[in-house]
């Protein structure tokens, strides 16, 4: 058998000596290494046949197999090739690079950077307020101080509700009666003032957590607090960077998210508005500014890639293009732009949008899956000046991709139209779509490196807690068809457990028994919305460990390192509790469970020298034994064992002893027995911690 493999090899390799020149059938060569990631050179060896070994060209030692390891992950050096032969010689061996010849889109494609990656998600307006002057206020927002008790509502609060719906009939209601809970009438519409410079000012904060990457949830022009309506894409809301609106002489404030056709021209089929789709007319605002010349730069100095929030599927009433449409109906020349109808008058009649049918939120047209021509133009435009924004063909002063909203709504064949795009201006920009089902349909080179990873966070939440008849038993069958991905998109997985649109985690897991992201709304009964108790927090732990030991790059979402807790949307997006901002208030924080070190100390692993390429780049297997998850990861001739025990009882395994709600990860190098490299806050010792 290994002759016949042999010559067919040789056939097509050569000798070390002439390596560089080999182009080994890609048939045969794949049938023994299958290539992971190129620009990464991760290459997944099978266990040679009986008789044969693999080495490596820059050692003299067989790679060497575990008994129960089927697949050996190596991460070769530039240049380094690897050899198959017989068990006693090495001059029949045949030598071949893997990287030679085809590979999978994804191991050609996915930004090396993104694997293993850990990411920080921010929510801008909530997240930190560097710079009071640009802070939102009427007519569509009440500021609110940051200290200020969440469910407390003030009579200032009431009075601008009342305000802004004799302002805005059309836009805001009010209830005088009051019959609704007080909160509920004024919270959507508070302010507190977080932005762009906050975000500068807490950089570090981030990069202690173990962070590398920051997506931050959409930043363009919009008057919510969300900003998922769109007023304007081509600059930054002026109420999230810079000194506020400049507003001119003719632009009432009301008006100044409220761009309106001012008058016709003499062809009747366009307006003269304060915007312009004509990407040569753009210019830059001081918000853009704050971006481009502080953000970024801080960021990438400091290792962090950044990604923004791209929402091509819909925008806001506001948005200046169905403004026009809403003004000239169909002799608005962005009329085809919108899925709308129009009277025989010409008039506007109703939209298609993403809430509801003449919603909010207009959504852009389609035909044939893909953005009709004017949309997509634009949205091609703006994809430009953010990546790019000098115009220089460096892409190094823009962002380092985009995270897609809803893109499930926007067909497959737009999104492989802007993929091809995004990799001409930029090839290491990383695009991950928000998708809440598997997202196969969208990898192998289509439309997405990889997705927010909501399969594996039902799972996981699921055995932390949220299910309490979830068994581990479960949890690896639901792993192994979450893991089924070509292995460079498992590594660049988003792998999250809450987000911005779910309850807090620490609420989700200390209300137990409900669907995920389900029954968690103001209106939700019998939701327990007290800080939990410390065993959740145990488990919330518990969770990050097992998210820094799978395959893939954890997320974290702002807030959850300051132990905060709430229901789904509006009490996810409470303002962070900064000990440093309330504190000289004369407020307290409330106790964090110390979260912030609990969460770091297992991310900042990911960083480490020794084992941190293997937990971002490793090969990966699971498995249930006596209730604990056991996670094995492998890279070269270090191995990484995670044993975690979701239970209330101290469980042992091999020697081991994992206390309740407790994570113990082992590490072995190069052959020598496993030692502890870390351990969850309550879990016994298993010896001194080492890292080398």
């Amino acid at each position: 058998m290994r002759t016949t493999l042999l010559s067919a090899l040789a056939a097509a390799l050569v000798s070390p000596a002439d390596q560089t020149a080999a182009h080994p059938q890609p048939s045969i060569a794949n049938d023994q290494a299958r290539v992971v990631h190129v620009s990464m050179r991760l290459v997944d060896l099978n266990r040679p046949p009986l008789g044969m070994q693999w080495r490596r060209s820059a050692s003299e030692k067989p790679i060497s197999f575990l008994s129960d390891e089927a697949v050996l992950r190596l991460q070769l050096a530039p240049d380094e090739r690897l050899g198959l032969y017989s068990i006693g010689t090495t001059e029949e061996a045949v030598w071949f690079d893997p990287f030679v010849g085809d590979a999978a889109p994804e191991a050609r494609q996915t930004p090396g950077w993104s694997l293993g990656a850990v990411w920080y998600n921010i929510f801008p307006e909530r997240f930190d307020n560097a710079n009071p002057t640009n802070d939102q206020g009427w007519p569509h927002g009440t500021p609110i101080p940051w200290q200020q008790p969440w469910e407390e509502v003030t009579a200032d609060e009431f009075e601008a509700s009342a305000n802004r719906a004799i302002a805005l009939p059309r836009r805001y209601g009010d209830d005088h009666q009051r019959r609704r809970p007080p909160l509920r009438e004024v919270v959507f519409e508070r302010r507190y003032g977080g932005d762009l410079e906050g975000v500068v000012r807490r950089l570090d904060h981030i990069t202690r957590l173990g962070a590398t990457a920051i997506w931050l949830c959409p930043v363009f022009d919009a008057t919510s607090l969300h900003k998922y309506d769109a007023a304007d894409y081509r600059h930054i809301d002026p109420h999230l960077a810079g000194s506020g609106p400049s507003l001119g002489p003719d632009l009432a404030p009301e008006l100044a998210h409220e761009p309106v056709a001012q008058s016709v021209a003499a062809d009747g089929r366009s307006a003269k508005t304060p915007w312009t789709a004509d990407a040569d007319e753009w210019s830059w605002t001081p918000a853009d500014r704050v971006l481009i010349d502080r953000l970024l730069p801080g960021a990438h100095d400091r290792g962090l890639r950044v990604i923004l929030d791209g929402v091509w599927n819909h925008v806001g009433l506001q948005h200046p293009a169905f403004v026009d449409v809403r003004s000239l109906g169909s002799a608005s020349r962005y009329a085809d732009w919108f899925d709308a109808r129009f009277d025989t008058a010409g008039r506007l009649a109703s939209w298609r949008a993403w809430d509801r049918r003449n919603g909010a939120l207009p959504a852009f047209s389609q035909r044939g899956d893909t953005l009709t021509q004017g949309p997509r133009r634009h949205v091609f435009d703006i994809t430009r000046r953010w990546m790019d924004p000098n115009g220089d063909g460096d892409p190094s002063d823009g962002i380092d991709g985009w995270r897609l909203d809803v893109a499930n709504e926007v067909g497959l064949t737009f999104w492989s139209q802007w993929r091809a795009l995004v990799r001409e201006i930029n090839p290491q920009a990383v695009l991950v779509g928000e998708l809440w089902f598997d997202g196969g349909d969208y990898f192998g080179g289509r439309a997405f490196d990889s997705q927010m990873n909501y399969p594996l966070a039902f799972a996981l939440t699921n055995w932390l807690g949220r299910d309490p008849g979830y068994t581990t038993e479960r949890l690896v069958e639901d792993l192994d068809r979450v893991m089924r991905h070509h292995q460079a998109t498992n590594l660049a997985q988003v792998n999250l457990l809450g987000s911005h649109d779910t309850p807090r985690l620490a609420s989700m897991l200390a209300n137990p028994g409900r669907e995920y992201d389900r029954d968690a709304g103001l209106g939700a009964e019998r939701f327990d919305r007290s800080q939990p108790q410390p065993q959740v927090y145990d488990m919330i732990e518990l969770g990050y460990a097992v998210l820094t030991a799978l395959p893939g790059s954890p997320m974290i979402y702002h807030g959850d390192e300051l132990g905060m807790w709430g229901a789904d949307d509006p009490e996810n997006r409470k303002p962070l509790p900064w000990p440093d901002v309330l504190e000289p208030l004369g407020v307290s924080p409330p106790d964090d469970m110390g979260m912030s070190e609990r969460m770091a100390s297992w991310l900042r692993l990911r960083q480490d020298p020794t084992i941190g390429p293997v937990l971002r780049f490793g090969a990966a297997s699971w498995r249930a034994q006596t209730g604990l998850l056991i996670i094995a990861r492998q890279l070269d001739a270090t191995r990484i064992t995670l044993m975690a025990n979701p239970s209330n009882q101290t469980r042992t395994l091999e020697g081991h002893t994992i206390g309740p709600r407790s994570v113990v990860m082992m590490a072995s190098y190069d052959g020598t027995p496993p030692q502890q490299v870390h351990a969850s806050r309550h879990a016994p010792k298993q010896g001194p911690e080492t890292l080398r």
